[in-house]
């Protein structure tokens, strides 16, 4: 709008410019908001400039007698006085509408030029009605008043019961309350009425509720009396659900100590009810049933591997004298391969058959692997090809877990090599470092695909979950590639890490990790 001063000639400064026009009502949509928080907000002054927006409706013949009225002239004077402060008009007709029954409660303030003239006042409407509805609290008469004491708004039955005159009795009554609450009396009906008055701190207005105190306090007998009632209704319910709930926790607990000393090492097992919902005893005889099954097939297991550790003891001294004789007749007859071949099985022999450690060297376990790899060469010839990739100097101080290396790779016999035509070949790369060692294994074999590795890994996992190592994959050359990978990751825990992957251009690579 550009700095207006009074002496310029009256003219509408926004119908010849539109584009200034547009601008601010882009300023007045985003400080209302796209729900409309003000019913109507304009700008005007007495030059004869206006600009509204808003959903109230509008006349441009009502505006115009406003901007010529004494009233614009006695808010700019009023306004003066305030010296930039908010002025709050109490309900009144709408001045720029042809509807002078709709009524409205308005806010003003002047706005200044950079010379600090006079620029507009800022309004900004709100339908009476609205404030009226705010107002509407059950069994109150609630009175708005103004700064001044004039009374801006009222509840229906504040209008219905209480003329506008004795209204202002409320104020008086009000002003005299220190803590905002006070018991009074009135003195026409003799009756006592609670008033309870909040000023604002934003506007000034003094918000009054009043309640006759025989209403307040009727049900206050009443409500005692069914408060009492119900909690003794509520103590005796609260008992009898206890009474009930404890009997029908301690039941299964009951039956459960009953048969739990039944248990024996010959009766691994409990016999319970469980029948019903799955609830957390259910759940509990389930773990106790399932824990018995797990203990039972342990100590199966147990038995077995006992059993099976006193026949290894027996077997491989049979075996040794028998690779002795053939190892004897061999070089009687010349045949260097054969006695070479017996020396090679007869270490393989006692390196599986000694059960005084649990753990040996990279290069024990090499050398076991490397006396599998020349039997197998022996036998294949020219048809298979192996090398090593290791640090033997570094190798010779690590110990792992025996008999981790060569079932990884009699399996590439067993699987890698079944369906393809030789020459066949497996490489072998092991790495030490300060934390921890690396096993890999490849060939060039059939490989592996993604679902016969899940089926591997599911059934590694089906393993670890549901029993220990089996036992009857426990003779010499039946330790496979499962049971090896379970057998370290119960022995390494989470400090273990396995890789079952297809190696290019062709075959299978089977990587082992550990910390030592």
């Amino acid at each position: 709008m550009g700095d207006i001063s009074e002496s310029d000639p009256i003219d509408n400064y926004f119908e010849s410019n539109l584009a200034a026009a547009q601008e601010m009502l882009t300023i007045l949509l985003s400080i209302n908001g796209p729900n409309l928080s003000a019913s109507r907000i304009g700008l005007y002054n007495l030059r004869g400039d206006y600009l509204s927006f808003g959903k109230i409706p509008e006349s441009r013949q009502q505006i115009n007698q406003f901007l010529l009225s004494d009233q614009l002239r006695i808010q700019y004077v009023k306004l003066d006085e305030l010296r930039g402060k908010k002025l709050i008009i109490p309900p009144h007709s709408d001045t720029w509408s042809d509807d002078q029954n709709y009524r409205i409660i308005s806010l003003i303030r002047m706005i200044k030029s950079s010379s600090l003239q006079n620029y507009a006042i800022a309004q900004v409407q709100q339908p009476y009605e609205m404030l009226a509805d705010l107002l509407e609290v059950n069994d109150l008469k609630v009175i708005l008043f103004s700064e001044a004491g004039e009374v801006m708004a009222s509840s229906a039955r504040t209008n219905k019961e209480v003329p506008i005159d004795e209204m202002k009795i409320y104020y008086h009554r009000a002003a005299q309350i220190s803590d905002n609450e006070q018991i009074v009396t009135d003195m026409e009906s003799g009756t006592q009425e609670v008033i309870v008055a909040v000023r604002s701190e934003f506007t000034n207005q003094l918000l009054v509720m009043v309640q006759s105190r025989d209403e307040l306090f009727v049900t206050k007998r009443t409500a005692l009396e069914i408060l009492f009632f119900s909690g003794f209704s509520l103590v005796i319910m609260t008992l009898i659900i206890t009474f009930f709930i404890s009997q029908r926790l301690t039941k299964p607990l009951v039956q459960l100590r009953k048969s739990m000393k039944n248990v024996t090492l010959s009766n691994l097992s409990i016999d319970l009810d469980q029948t019903g919902s799955a609830n957390e005893f259910t759940l509990l005889y389930r773990a106790f049933d399932a824990m018995f099954r797990r203990l039972n097939e342990s100590m199966s297991q147990e038995i077995k591997a006992h059993l099976l550790a006193l026949q290894s003891q027996m077997n491989p001294h049979f075996l040794y004298n028998m690779l002795a004789v053939i190892s004897s007749t061999a070089e009687e007859s010349g045949n260097d391969n054969v006695v070479n071949m017996c020396h090679k099985l007869s270490r393989m022999l006692r390196y599986v058959s000694s059960f005084d450690e649990s753990e040996a060297t990279i290069t024990s376990e090499l050398d076991h692997t490397i006396n599998y790899l020349s039997l197998m060469k022996e036998r294949y010839e020219d048809y298979f090809s192996f090398t090593i990739d290791v640090d033997h100097e570094e190798a010779s101080t690590v110990k792992i877990p025996k008999l981790i290396m060569q079932p990884i790779v009699e399996n590439s016999f067993h699987h890698g090599f079944q369906e393809i035509t030789p020459p066949w070949f497996i490489h072998i790369k092991v790495e030490v470092s300060d934390l921890m060692w690396k096993l890999e294994v490849s060939d060039n074999g059939i490989g592996i695909n993604d679902d016969a590795i899940q089926r591997l890994q599911q059934k590694i996992r089906d393993t670890m979950l549901h029993s220990s190592i089996q036992v009857d994959g426990l003779k010499i050359g039946g330790l496979g590639l499962v049971n090896t990978i379970v057998r370290l990751k119960l022995l390494y825990k989470e400090k273990f890490e396995y890789q079952i992957e297809s190696s290019q251009p062709q075959g299978a690579k089977i990587t082992l990790r550990g910390m030592i």
